[in-house]
């Protein structure tokens, strides 16, 4: 007799992995603050990281947290912790939790969706101090975590819909 491959289960373990990814990710470059010298026009850069951006650093001066990183930051652990128990209960009973696995892949896509969002957002939603000759430009560290959970949260929002239409439990 042959096991089917589970690939509920497989895409759960891929769907966490991803959001590992947006957790760690952020410790590289998140802001790239530019300032250009007015009189000789020579650029110069800061590299912000990305936990510096989300959670503000009282050394940088200007740099406060914001409301709306912290909410996409508790979103992402509740997205995270849904899909790694929905992929949890789809690994022992590949037939059984399908409906629920569905549902918390569901609402842990929809979570996702907002970090990924707010992360690419993170040069306008930033309380980031302003002048005439400064620009802040997203950097690689933001850029990815938000690609990844939006990767994440698609395949979580087609699985978790995909879980919920089946037959059975």
């Amino acid at each position: 007799m042959k096991k089917k491959l589970n690939l509920l289960a497989f895409v759960g373990i891929v769907i966490v992995l991803l959001g590992i990814v947006v957790f760690l990710i952020p410790i590289g470059t998140g802001v790239v603050r530019s300032i250009t010298n007015p009189s000789t026009g020579v650029v110069s850069k800061e590299f912000y990281s990305g936990y510096d951006v989300i959670f503000g650093n009282k050394s940088i001066s200007g740099l406060s947290s914001s409301t709306a990183f912290i909410v996409a930051f508790t979103l992402l652990i509740i997205g995270v912790v849904f899909q790694a128990i929905a992929a949890a209960l789809c690994v022992p009973n590949p037939e059984g939790s399908k409906k629920f696995s569905g549902f918390l892949f569901f609402v842990g896509g929809l979570a996702e969706i907002v970090t990924g969002i707010v992360y690419l957002l993170a040069t306008k939603l930033a309380p980031l101090p302003s002048a005439s000759n400064v620009s802040y430009g997203l950097g690689w560290s933001l850029l990815v975590a938000a690609v990844a959970a939006l990767v994440g949260a698609l395949l979580s929002l087609v699985f978790g819909v995909i879980a919920l239409r089946r037959k059975g439990k």
